[in-house]
């Protein structure tokens, strides 16, 4: 499970060049490594890689900035 938060509201969420929404999101997961893009109009994209691990939550909070 991947709980994801940003600091600008509506950001988009990409896991592995799949949509999943806006932030904040809660997302299910396979277990594994993921790419993650947050994206919103006005601020430099956003990527992360997380690791998901069964039975456990990984939070990611993203920090986004203007452009």
């Amino acid at each position: 499970m991947l709980q994801i938060t940003a600091n600008v509201e509506d950001a988009t969420i990409f896991v592995d060049n799949k949509y999943y929404d806006t932030a904040p999101r809660t997302i299910e997961l396979s277990p594994g490594t993921h790419e993650v893009k947050v994206r919103k109009l006005g601020y430099r994209e956003e990527v992360r890689t997380v690791t998901i691990t069964t039975g456990r939550t990984t939070t990611l909070q993203i920090n986004m900035h203007a452009t």
